[in-house]
């Protein structure tokens, strides 16, 4: 339970003191012990001012969910503009308070008591009221209503609130249909915005939020500008924000955003292949992992129906090559999803599994035949990673054809559930507690788009999350899913996270991620070398 008591423990996590490791040489002769020492201690002092220019894949889009549903393309808006009630760092049992200043259960965990901060306001000066939040879960439950046509994938959690009331101006009470140890996660997730400008964001005409940025203007296709919040909440926790302006630029991918940084254009190259971030390897931050690309495979196919040759194909995968060649060693070869922070975590599923015989014999054993080559679907960020999984199936004797897919139609297949045979995409496991990070995700929750129907799966997750997430009930919970992983898999890892965040060393104070939201920096810290 966090009540309000604990305001002052997640001021204190969040309040580190900001600085880096960068040490760049000064020129012009000789410096002394003492006169380094400081300089060392000027040059790490924060100081206001500066645009910090970044990157990002594609335009961002306004119209299809965000902030609620948050598209890659928009993946920086969260980290500036708006903000959650609460948020994670990696520890289950202490969500830090952001917007809230109270967010506490009742014993039973059937209910859930939150105010709002005192003079939490939104960047037009407007306050952050209970209604807002009633905004957010009435969009989730049916984002029609609000002329958008995309579903949220937090609605199963939404849905889970069966009533909510205001007590006054800053205080909400929800109640749940069950005890719920999974709602924190949803809360998280939940970006506040004023209810009554939504329609202006729609269209980009006002982006209203209440995070350390603001935004100012967008030059559709080809950038996007925020300018600081003088009045953020968190001014006085986290010191920032300092930038005077972030300017995010469009590019066709990754690697044109490495060239740019490279060519002394950006600040900060974020989420860069290993192939890219392997030549600024002094300069690479790693984010926690929440998830990374997957391989689905879709169950209902006549073809991938029988679990062994999902087993087949699950170990005819080459991870550990992925890791290597792909990844350049950023990170290590995994057969699960879950990080190791997470309770469901499973140190014997660190391994690759890669028995490219044993594939080959479990095929032969379910008595494999495909009419047609099997259609892998990918956008233009998996397509290395599809490569090596063409060669590891075929080698072991599927044929497939790789199906190239623009990010956005791809997305919409996959909500809507019309992938026939395989898909490759970048999963989000962000929430440090297993049941709420399960049916969030729609890869995995009770209608997947894998088609994965074994009652096994909805049993677990019909219990998940009404049971303490460290206590002996989940971890019987967590081993049992980890057991129809690998027996009747319709899932495989292909490369965790692939979070590398490339850094100048002139951006300062960039020493911190949130795990929730959306491996996030924390930008009230950072700042720029004059």
């Amino acid at each position: 339970m966090l009540g309000a008591g604990a305001s002052a423990l997640a001021a204190g996590a969040i309040a580190a003191a900001c600085g880096s490791s960068d040490d760049d040489d000064e020129p012009g002769g000789e410096t002394t012990r003492e006169n380094a020492t400081s300089t060392a201690t000027a040059a790490a002092q924060p100081r206001k001012g500066g645009t910090l220019r970044m990157n990002q894949t594609a335009d961002i889009v306004l119209n299809a969910g965000y902030p609620f549903v948050v598209a890659p393309q928009n993946s920086r808006l969260p980290w500036l503009i708006h903000e959650p009630l609460v948020r994670y760092r990696a520890d289950v049992t202490a969500p830090e308070l952001v917007l809230a200043d109270r967010f506490e259960y009742n014993a039973a965990r059937t209910a859930l008591t939150v105010s709002i901060k005192p003079g939490a306001t939104f960047h037009n000066g407007a306050p952050v009221t209970p209604e807002d939040v009633f905004f957010g879960i009435d969009f989730l439950l049916d984002p029609k209503q609000f002329g958008v046509t995309v579903a949220g994938v937090t609605t199963p959690l939404a849905k889970a609130i069966t009533a909510r009331k205001k007590l006054d101006e800053r205080t909400m009470e929800f109640t749940f249909d069950r005890p719920r140890y999974d709602m924190t996660g949803f809360f998280t997730s939940l970006n506040v915005t004023q209810a009554s400008t939504f329609s202006k964001l729609l269209t980009g005409e006002a982006v209203i939020g209440t995070g350390p940025y603001r935004f100012k203007s967008w030059s559709p296709g080809i950038s996007y500008t925020l300018a600081r919040n003088d009045a953020w909440h968190l001014s006085s926790q986290e010191g920032g924000p300092y930038l005077d302006e972030v300017v995010v630029t469009s590019f066709a991918d990754e690697a044109a955003a490495a060239t740019a940084f490279e060519a002394g254009e950006l600040d900060i190259a974020f989420r860069l292949p290993g192939a890219e971030a392997k030549r600024f390897r002094d300069k690479v931050k790693t984010a926690p992992r929440i998830g990374g690309l997957i391989l689905g495979m879709v169950v209902k196919n006549p073809m991938l129906t029988d679990p062994r040759v999902r087993q087949a194909l699950f170990l005819a995968v080459d991870k550990e090559r992925i890791a290597k060649e792909l990844g350049e060693g950023f990170y290590s070869a995994s057969s699960q999803i879950w990080p190791a922070y997470s309770p469901a975590h499973d140190p014997a599923l660190d391994a690759p599994n890669y028995d490219p015989a044993r594939a080959r014999s479990l095929l032969k054993e379910a008595g494999f035949t495909q009419d047609r080559p099997l259609d892998i679907e990918y956008s233009q960020r998996s397509v290395a990673n599809v490569t090596v999984v063409k060669e590891n199936f075929e080698a072991a004797g599927v044929k497939t054809n790789l199906v190239p897919v623009d990010a956005a139609p791809l997305v919409t297949k996959l909500r809507n559930r019309q992938v026939t045979d395989f898909w490759a995409s970048g999963t989000n496991l962000s929430d440090p507690v297993p049941a709420s990070a399960l049916l969030g995700n729609s890869n995995f929750s009770v209608t997947n788009i894998a088609y994965q129907e074994n009652p096994e799966l909805a049993a677990i997750l019909g219990e998940m999350g009404a049971v303490d997430p460290l206590g002996p009930e989940a971890k019987q919970l967590y081993a049992r899913f980890n057991r129809l992983w690998m027996d009747d898999p319709w899932v495989i890892p292909l490369e965790p996270s692939g979070a590398l965040d490339v850094v100048s060393s002139k951006v300062r104070g960039f020493d911190e991620y949130f795990i929730q939201p959306l491996q996030a920096p924390n930008f009230g810290k950072v700042w720029l070398e004059a």
